[in-house]
């Protein structure tokens, strides 16, 4: 409705200015990519949440999320004519096959920044000082942020496990 479209419009609008006042650059995705793509980045496990569909004997599904279709652009090698460290930003929507209810939808909007071609704790506070004040001017000053990082159950489980296991 448009009361809320405006609402969204006006986040989104704040993100994007947070985003390029810190020299990120905008990157759009295709809705939909090939199953595949997904199952590498988050394992088979993803598989019942994506919406899927068939077309020319491929399996293709709705972007569940826009981290692993930015990294098919890394891969390929499209970013190459960029500066380094590549520094894009995305919105857009998101779809998963989940039962709607208590702030779970089957279509979401997602927004995020990636900062690739550089490690380390400054990039990463960078990130954090971005969605920081990105947080701030949204009217979420009290909100507190969570950091997580897959790397450190991958580095707890180092070589044990098969990859499909870990």
């Amino acid at each position: 409705l448009p009361e809320e479209a405006t609402a969204r419009r006006q986040v989104l609008n704040r993100f994007t200015q947070t985003a390029e006042s810190y020299g990120f650059q905008p990157v759009e995705t295709p809705a939909y990519e090939r199953v595949e793509l997904f199952l590498a980045r988050s394992g088979s496990e993803i598989k019942s949440s994506l919406l899927t569909f068939h077309c020319d004997h491929e399996e293709f599904a709705l972007r569940p999320e826009l981290t692993a279709p930015v990294c098919r652009l890394l891969a390929a090698g499209q970013l190459d004519d960029l500066p380094k460290p590549y520094k894009l930003y995305y919105t857009g929507s998101c779809f998963r096959y989940v039962r709607p209810g208590s702030g779970r939808l089957r279509e979401f909007t997602q927004a995020g920044l990636e900062l690739l071609g550089e490690a380390g704790p400054h990039a990463d506070a960078e990130i954090i000082a971005a969605a920081s004040r990105f947080l701030r001017s949204a009217g979420l000053a009290d909100a507190s942020l969570k950091i997580g990082s897959v790397g450190i159950f991958r580095a707890l489980l180092s070589g044990k496990l098969d990859p499909e296991d870990k």
